[in-house]
């Protein structure tokens, strides 16, 4: 998760306190999310009617949460999005790659109780809150056994900093439908983070580089590189069916600023021939 902007962050203990206030920012943050609802007409929403209710219980969560400075993780404004994301989804099994601290999946569950939580990560050393009914796994997620899946009723979220053309293909194999990026960045931002998750979802969609290409940027002042291969991203890109980079809602919460999440709906399976994967 990157942050963008580096103020002196509200979040830990500012914000909007009288009803009323609270009321309009939930108005305000309602109406930033259903025009992207109703920007995205492939994203299945039961009713646009869901969304307010949906924000005001995330509004009543968030200030119960385990972690109070969730930095480097998910915080107030990508949280909004996952919970009322989880909401309209409303999925029977979620699937969490990058544990991280546990907010996120501490989150996961306040917005869908009776969904079965499974959470990867390569290490627990950061790990700061477990909820007593999520499956806490060490490993990476494609090694793990998971229940049966329904392609309508999961979600995989990632946030993991591993290759996302790579997530695709191996989301697919297993039988998603809907997935959640963290730190999807088009090749030209690939400094904002120490290890991008590159290829991204965005870079899979640029027409400006070459198979074989080598990307070169800088980190704090040392190279990175990463060589392109046409080939896997061709077959990435074929099992996305629609994709969206859900907006930022600082401007409407006054929050700090993240690279935000994008929504990734991949082509049914059963009508996918074999061998793309």
């Amino acid at each position: 998760m990157v942050e963008l902007l580096h103020a002196d962050d509200p979040e830990m203990v500012d914000g909007p306190v009288g009803p009323r206030q609270v009321a309009r920012l939930a108005a305000a943050m309602t109406d930033a999310i259903t025009g992207w609802l109703g920007a995205t007409p492939w994203f299945p929403v039961p009713s646009a009617g869901l969304v307010g209710p949906a924000v005001r219980s995330f509004l009543r969560v968030y200030p119960q949460r385990p972690i109070a400075d969730n930095a480097s993780g998910s915080r107030f404004n990508t949280c909004g999005w996952l919970f009322v994301l989880t909401r309209l989804l409303g999925p029977h099994l979620i699937v969490e790659s990058g544990t991280h601290r546990g907010q996120s999946a501490w989150l996961f569950r306040q917005a869908a109780p009776d969904a079965r939580i499974a959470t990867f990560d390569i290490t627990h050393d950061a790990l700061a809150h477990r909820t007593d009914d999520i499956d806490y796994r060490l490993g990476d997620w494609n090694d793990g056994d998971l229940p049966p899946v329904n392609a309508e009723g999961t979600i995989g979220f990632f946030d993991d900093h591993v290759d996302q053309a790579a997530r695709v293909r191996e989301a697919w194999a297993r039988g998603f439908r809907w997935l959640i990026f963290d730190d999807n960045l088009p090749s030209h931002l690939l400094f904002l983070t120490g290890r991008p998750p590159a290829p991204t979802i965005s870079m899979l969609y640029e027409t400006t580089w070459r198979d074989g290409e080598r990307m070169t940027w800088s980190r704090h002042g040392r190279l990175r590189t990463i060589d392109m291969d046409q080939a896997k991203c061709e077959r990435a890109r074929a099992l996305i069916a629609d994709w969206s980079i859900v907006p930022d809602l600082g401007a409407v919460t006054g929050y700090r600023r993240q690279t935000g999440l994008t929504v990734v709906q991949l082509v049914d399976r059963d009508r996918q021939r074999d061998g793309l994967a």
